[in-house]
């Protein structure tokens, strides 16, 4: 029964699933805004050459994942990412040939925050997870606005769930490759010339899913009493490193890890050889761990 139930949201989206001869653990990842699971294809394969069975999806309306190209880029709700997840993470724990080995998630950018908002919402999944590692975790979302909706944030705050029904597309960004003077993140090269990354303006809409997902990722932080690696860049423009040190005191995980990568961006697993290394030794250091539960 379980698993007709995990069929559905998964129907909805383009998978990958590699399976190593003689793996030791099951990673599942979730890749950024705007990104897709082929853009990060060399650290997904040092994961499968590490030992561990990889399965990753492009989100709805992302990559290979869009039905009506006007809506790539968009998120409708966050509970449909959050659904997605669920369906990917339980996939592998009722898997067969899976379902005994260690399972870590894994994400990146807002695939951190999809990672983070389904432990504190689906708590059951905690004891069924080994560890979790948080690329460029996103605790602030002000990256790229226009200058109007910074100034007039005061008023649009109030009135942007008012402006959401009437305007729901309204762009809320400046272009994602803007000629401003900024300086190009490293992500920008590779997106430049990706045809399935999102190109387009984040819309009002897309932006309110993110910043609830972000507001009770803080809220709910008290709720992340499991093994936890941040990984964050020092420079990261998208998400800034200061919010994560501001809420990091407070999450209550006894084992718990902020790497910072310096002169790094956002990009950092495309970009930092360091950082993938320690990523695979902290997996790798906790499959010594407690046995996890089986579903």
């Amino acid at each position: 029964m379980e698993k007709k139930v995990l069929a559905k949201p998964l129907k909805k989206v383009s998978t990958l699933d590699w399976r190593p001869a003689g793996a030791i653990g099951n990673v599942v990842f979730f890749h950024g805004y705007r990104s897709r699971m082929g853009m990060i294809l060399p650290f997904l394969d040092t994961l499968a050459n590490a030992g561990f069975n990889v399965f990753a999806c492009d989100l709805p309306n992302h990559g290979t994942s869009v039905e009506v190209e006007r809506e790539r880029g968009s998120i409708k709700s966050f509970c449909d990412l959050l659904d997605t997840a669920r369906a990917m993470v339980l996939t592998v724990l009722v898997s067969s040939s899976r379902r005994r080995m260690p399972t870590f998630i894994i994400g990146h950018s807002l695939g951190a925050l999809i990672t983070v908002r389904l432990l504190q919402s689906r708590p059951r999944i905690k004891r069924h997870v080994q560890g979790v590692v948080c690329v460029s975790m996103p605790f602030s979302v002000d990256h790229n606005v226009t200058k109007t909706v910074k100034r007039f944030r005061w008023l649009l705050n109030p009135l942007a769930p008012f402006l959401r029904r009437l305007f729901p597309n309204l762009p809320v960004d400046k272009p994602a490759f803007a000629s401003d003077g900024r300086s190009i993140i490293e992500e920008d090269v590779r997106a430049m010339r990706d045809d399935l990354y999102y190109k387009g303006p984040l819309r009002l809409s897309t932006a309110l899913e993110i910043r609830g997902g972000v507001d009770k990722a803080r809220e709910e932080i008290g709720k992340l009493d499991i093994p936890l690696l941040f990984v964050h860049g020092e420079h990261d423009e998208v998400a800034p490193l200061g919010a994560l040190e501001e809420i990091y005191p407070h999450i209550p995980s006894s084992e718990k890890e902020l790497m910072r990568c310096h002169v790094m961006g956002h990009d950092i697993l495309n970009e930092s050889n360091e950082a993938v290394a320690h990523i695979v030794y902290w997996l790798k250091e906790r499959l010594m761990g407690t046995p996890r539960r089986v579903l």
